[in-house]
C-alpha cells in the first residue's frame, strides 16, 4: 500500500473523527498524519468544535430539566 503525501480536506478528517471511513482509508490518513502537522492541527480544531459540540447538547439537556425542588 502507498502512503499518500497529499493533505487531507476537513470533511475527510470529519468522517475519519467519526469513524465513517474504511479501514484501510483509516490506515492511509493515519500514515499521514504521523508526518503532517497542518493536518494534525486541522483534526485538533475538529475534535476541540465536537467537544463544545457535545457540551452544549448536555447544557441543553440539563436546562431542558424541571428543577429539583429538595
Amino acid at each position: 500500500m502507498s502512503i499518500t503525501t497529499e493533505c487531507c480536506n476537513e470533511d475527510t478528517l470529519r468522517e475519519y473523527w467519526n469513524g465513517r471511513i474504511s479501514d484501510e482509508r483509516m490506515e492511509r490518513i493515519e500514515a499521514h498524519l504521523a508526518d503532517c502537522a497542518s493536518c494534525n492541527d486541522l483534526l485538533s480544531k475538529i475534535e476541540s468544535h465536537a467537544q463544545a459540540g457535545d457540551l452544549v447538547e448536555s447544557l441543553r439537556v440539563m436546562a431542558s430539566m424541571p428543577a429539583n425542588s429538595n
